[in-house]
């Protein structure tokens, strides 16, 4: 009770000490819609509802879970969104979604903890369409100190879960999951004393990135899970594959590259301009990071968006500000070369198309 106490009390003197001034723009920094060599970026609309997590089947149909519970779907590209899910249970959010294919998915989500001294948490949540999005039904949930953080399915069509358990001190132990009747039987396959953030496979190899750099690795199709060496890093932030050919990202501002499946990474390049959130190996040696300039404005400025592109497998990046959108945290390319990035926005998320030259 006394750390959650004292938690609460730093929290609360950090935010009366912050001024509330306007974040500065990058002075060189672009609008929408902007095209170069490699790109061209389009504002689809102003109003997104507040995404954690997003995904498009094809250019007009897309699905969002948010931080209230709800989901909903577009059929227009992203222009209009249809409410098709609210969680009953209040705060408790939807974190992650995942299709393996067009008419089965999945959206994980929950809260292991909450602000208030005392307080129940609402649970760990995972949700079920068999119908694209139109319906969604809860399949499996915890109760308590429990959240699902991420979700993914191997070659074989097995489902693995992040579950991070948060205990009063706020450690963490987290455990990996794993179905193979479509998410209605659960079996824990390992557990760490780190929060996991996302779990994803690439072949028949399975990554989960964290606190404390570290990596935890299965090369058995998710069976057994290791711990890679750590990296130099308070964090890892995303990982994400192209064929044997993968990137990371460690304490927002550092890319490393493996090129043999994950089994050795080096870092590639480190930006002291940009802050990177999500990263996007398209094809071939292509490879783009979506991200945010530094916030210079104070507590509660926002950050201008940022994309960071390589063509040569990140051999060298290019960056590119802009001054009329903010952070950008959730990308979904549907196709190699087309597309959505979301930029989280005060008062309504902008969805943006983009397509690659």
């Amino acid at each position: 009770m006394k750390n959650i106490l004292l938690f609460l009390l730093i929290v609360s003197m950090a935010i009366l000490g912050c001024t509330k001034d306007k974040a500065v723009q990058p002075s060189t920094g672009r609008s929408l819609p902007y095209e170069n060599k490699n790109l061209k970026m389009e504002l689809v609309s102003a109003a997104v509802p507040a995404a954690n997590d997003m995904h498009f089947f094809n250019e007009n149909t897309g699905i969002v879970s948010t931080y209230d519970g709800k989901i909903y779907k577009s059929i227009d590209g992203g222009k209009n969104w249809i409410l098709k899910f609210s969680d009953t249970t209040p705060d408790r959010p939807l974190n992650a979604i995942l299709f393996p294919n067009e008419n089965v998915g999945y959206a994980a989500g929950g809260a292991g903890w909450c602000s208030v001294a005392g307080c129940l948490p609402s649970g760990a949540v995972l949700l079920k369409t068999s119908d694209a999005g139109e319906n969604w039904s809860i399949v499996f949930q915890i109760t308590g100190r429990s959240e699902f953080s991420s979700i993914a399915s191997n070659g074989k069509g097995d489902l693995f879960l992040i579950e991070n358990d948060y205990a009063q001190s706020f450690d963490f132990v987290s455990k990996i999951l794993k179905s193979e009747d479509g998410g209605i039987n659960w079996s824990v396959m390992a557990s760490f004393d780190v929060a996991l953030k996302k779990i994803i496979f690439n072949k028949n190899n399975g990554f989960c990135i964290g606190t404390y750099g570290k990596i935890i690795r299965s090369i058995d199709d998710g069976n057994t899970w290791n711990e890679s060496p750590a990296f130099e890093a308070g964090w890892i932030s995303d990982i994400a594959f192209n064929n044997s050919t993968g990137y990371c990202i460690t304490n927002s501002q550092t890319v490393y590259k493996s090129t043999d499946n994950g089994e050795n990474w080096d870092p590639g390049y480190t930006s002291s301009t940009d802050y990177f959130y999500k990263l996007s190996p398209l094809f071939d040696n292509y490879c783009l990071i979506w991200g945010a300039v530094p916030n210079t404005g104070g507590c509660f400025g926002s950050n201008a968006g940022s994309v960071i592109h390589s063509n040569n497998a990140g051999s060298t990046w290019e960056s590119t500000q802009f001054k009329d959108i903010t952070s950008v945290w959730e990308s979904s390319f549907y196709a190699t070369h087309e597309g959505y990035v979301l930029a989280r926005e005060i008062g309504g998320n902008k969805l943006i198309k983009v397509t690659v030259n």
